[in-house]
């Protein structure tokens, strides 16, 4: 159930500045407010305007940047299964993903440059970490 002031915390944007260039609410692709497109207890998705799924490509993987309440909160690898299968086949049993960054962020934190798809055929498993952490203030 959401809270009694979900809308107006949903309806709080992070300023440009603050998503990686590109970036842009899901909102706006959707062309509806943001509490709208903003997802309970989680909240409100921004996608790369680049990123291939838009631009009639299939869905591989992407990297998503969430918001609520005016802030930044959570950063989520998206990928499909058949993307972190394919990690078997490439050079080196890893595929990994350059990450956009925001001119400047609202928190201070370690924040990644990359993300990593790997298998590890010693242990037959597959492995996703967020790579290249690096202090922000």
């Amino acid at each position: 159930m959401n809270a009694p002031d979900f809308e107006q915390r949903a309806s709080r944007v992070p300023e440009s500045r603050f998503a990686p260039a590109g970036y842009v609410a899901a909102h706006l692709l959707m062309k509806a407010p943001a509490p709208a497109a903003t997802i309970p207890m989680m909240g409100l998705h921004w996608i790369d305007s680049a990123a291939a799924e838009l631009h009639g490509q299939k869905f591989t993987s992407t990297f998503i940047w969430g918001s609520f309440d005016g802030r930044f909160i959570f950063l989520e690898p998206m990928i499909t299964k058949a993307h972190i299968e394919s990690a078997k086949s490439v050079a080196g049993n890893a595929i990994v993903t350059a990450l956009k960054a925001p001119e400047q962020y609202q928190r201070a934190g370690y924040y990644p440059d990359r993300y990593t798809v790997r298998w590890d055929a010693a242990a037959k498993e597959y492995q996703i970490s967020l790579d290249g952490l690096k202090p922000q203030k």
